[in-house]
């Protein structure tokens, strides 16, 4: 796969976002040409490796 889209997980309890967000550090070790990202209502999370990187705005979230 080019990219992993996980839908919501961020919104609530912080323990439940810092999980999530953890997962996506665990899986990017095991996915290193996978993007993978976590989507909600109101934001996306990447992890983004080591190096340069262009990051550009979403509008779908304004």
């Amino acid at each position: 796969f080019d990219s992993i889209y996980i839908l919501g997980g961020l919104d609530g309890r912080f323990d439940h976002t810092y999980a999530a967000i953890g997962a996506l550090y665990k899986w990017c070790d095991n996915a290193k040409d996978t993007k993978l990202h976590i989507i909600t209502e109101h934001c996306e999370v990447m992890l983004l490796g080591a190096g340069k990187h262009k990051v550009m705005a979403n509008t779908l979230f304004q």
